[in-house]
């Protein structure tokens, strides 16, 4: 103790001494330990970057053959899809002059009459199944429109084909899609509501039909008919089902249908309610009474008259494996 009380400020040095020691070799521990795991992270990511830069820019065999033998796999099945689609569709004539397009498509109207006339199917008077500018005005096609037009003559048979077969009572408008510079939609019996059908046609439906890589072509054909309505959905299936036409199989997707009852009475309650009360002390005459409650049988509107039915229909062929491009 006395060498301690001698030489305190000795002692207290020392220990400051010691304490400094200690921090310092704590702290340059964790430095080495930090410089040593960043030594290795670094020689971890330039060993990566060595392999990286050792391997052959591209992708490997390996990943060449997988997409090589998935293109094989893909090409099979589309082309059994395409062929199943294919199968016993219209296909077009090979007309190309527009003197044999008219003869063809009169030879065609001729027929469809004469089919239509033999089922009991009504047409209007003079019907040109929406080519009044070839049938009845005369007027001769363009050279480049006449493959077009003829696949529409044939599609359009085809459809008159199914409406026969589905006991369609009578056909008022056929509109087809007019693509013909210069042209405008025709009407098909000349009154209101062939033009209101033109109207709605070029209204729904775009002039071009889309066309995926000359994979298919589309066309559009608007319908007015009279039918009764059990048979409606006869029809409707028949066409979601390909309706198989005399001819050739449809590929038909019905994309609008406006349903309408003419002529049909007007319901009680209808009647009831667009009658007027009189005012209190206003004696009612028996014109303006209401009119007396109807028997069942006479309040039964439903398959007493042919309905109205518009249809919009969309024809598809594919094309085959010379892909025919820009000609349905």
């Amino acid at each position: 103790m006395e060498f301690i009380k001698k030489n305190i400020w000795l002692v207290i040095g020392g220990a400051l001494g010691l304490v400094l020691l200690i921090v310092a070799c704590v702290y340059l521990f964790l430095h080495i330990r930090q410089y040593v795991a960043d030594t290795a992270s670094a020689d971890e990511q330039q060993d990566r970057l060595v392999q990286l830069e050792g391997r052959k820019p591209g992708p490997t065999e390996e990943n060449v053959r997988l997409v090589s033998d998935n293109a094989v796999v893909l090409e099979t099945y589309l082309k059994k899809i395409t062929e199943v689609l294919q199968r016993n569709q219209v296909e077009p004539r090979k007309i190309t002059q527009p003197v044999d397009f008219n003869s063809f498509l009169r030879a065609t109207i001729d027929y469809m009459n004469e089919a239509v006339k033999k089922q009991g199917l009504l047409l209007p008077a003079k019907f040109d199944y929406g080519f009044r500018t070839y049938y009845s005005e005369g007027h001769l096609p363009a050279v480049g429109d006449v493959p077009r037009l003829t696949a529409q003559v044939q599609l359009v048979r085809a459809l008159v084909d199914v409406l026969r077969k589905s006991k369609v009572a009578e056909i008022s408008v056929i509109e087809r899609q007019v693509f013909e510079k210069g042209s405008t939609p025709a009407t098909a019996d000349g009154e209101g509501r062939g033009r209101d059908s033109a109207t709605l046609a070029t209204a729904l439906y775009p002039l071009d039909p889309p066309d995926a890589q000359g994979l298919y072509t589309r066309e559009h054909v608007m319908l007015t008919l009279r039918i009764r309505d059990e048979f409606l959905a006869g029809l409707l299936n028949a066409l979601a089902c390909g309706g198989t036409a005399d001819s050739a199989r449809l590929f038909a997707v019905v994309t609008h249908v406006n349903i309408e009852g003419v002529g049909l009475p007007k319901s009680v309650a209808a009647e009831a309610g667009a009658a007027v009360a009189p005012p209190d002390g206003v004696a009612v005459s028996n014109a303006e009474k209401p009119p007396e409650q109807k028997k069942r049988e006479e309040r039964i509107v439903a398959g007493i008259e042919n309905a109205t039915v518009q249809l919009g229909v969309d024809v598809y062929r594919f094309a085959n494996e010379n892909r025919e491009k820009a000609k349905p």
